[in-house]
């Protein structure tokens, strides 16, 4: 976010029928903050949502 506070990324390999998701949580004052996280998928970064994508886990692609 480009304020200067670390933020925290955390994955699920399997979420999404094995397609994978990333979460990002910005940093607050007081560390990271639900408050304006994002969910990553692979459709949203222009890869194909298919099962066993596993976006965050094992290989980008599975």
């Amino acid at each position: 976010m480009r304020n200067g506070r670390p933020e925290l990324f955390f994955s699920a390999a399997l979420e999404n029928s094995s397609a994978g998701a990333v979460w990002v949580l910005p940093g607050g004052a007081d560390g990271p903050t639900a408050q304006g996280s994002r969910m990553i998928t692979a459709s949203s970064v222009g890869l194909p949502q298919r099962e066993n994508t596993q976006l965050g886990g094992s290989g980008l692609l599975g």
